[in-house]
């Protein structure tokens, strides 16, 4: 195992607390095999979550004859749905709503907008110091096509109050 896959901008609030951290999982990875390929039943609920967001998005903002309504692509994920457990798939919805709530605003702002999801974006050039992956991009543009907002939406769908966007460290990175 390799330090730097210890070091997520997921990661920087626990490791602001405890520096050594990613030496000691990279340490425990070396001396129990298979520790860290382990994730917890809240953990896997909480990716299955994110994957419905993101596969409603898509269904609702990626069509070739424009976008869906949220109704219809939650109707057509029921079955993921139904796979989560009651606040997991909650958690989703929200997110969904949420997502859906912020491109409405900027339409109403008289801004085209386009939404990517789950963009990768590449540290370096972008002024990020380590790339990750947004859950959502929102992107809005006036009427010569220069982009006029920009919104980063980074879903929590656990129990852990994260605090505030504006101080959460993940967005620092």
């Amino acid at each position: 195992y390799h330090l730097r896959q210890f070091i997520r901008p997921s990661s920087m609030a626990a490791i602001e607390l405890c520096p050594g951290r990613p030496r000691l999982e990279a340490m425990a990875c070396e001396l129990v095999p298979g520790w860290y390929d382990r994730t917890s039943k809240v953990a896997q609920q909480g990716t299955m979550a994110h994957a419905v967001q993101a596969q409603t998005l898509s269904l609702i903002y990626h069509q070739p004859n424009g976008w869906q309504q949220p109704a219809e692509a939650l109707s057509k994920v029921a079955g993921s749905l139904a796979a989560l457990e009651p606040w997991a798939a909650d958690a989703a919805r929200r997110c969904v709503a949420y997502c859906v709530a912020l491109v409405a605003a900027m339409v109403a702002e008289g801004l085209r907008v386009t939404v990517e999801v789950e963009m990768h974006l590449p540290g370096g050039p972008t002024g990020i110091q380590r790339g990750g992956t947004a859950d959502v991009l929102i992107f809005g543009y006036d009427s010569n096509g220069v982009l006029r907002k920009l919104i980063v939406e980074d879903t929590k769908t656990g129990f852990i109050d994260q605090g505030e966007a504006a101080d959460h460290l993940q967005l620092h990175c």
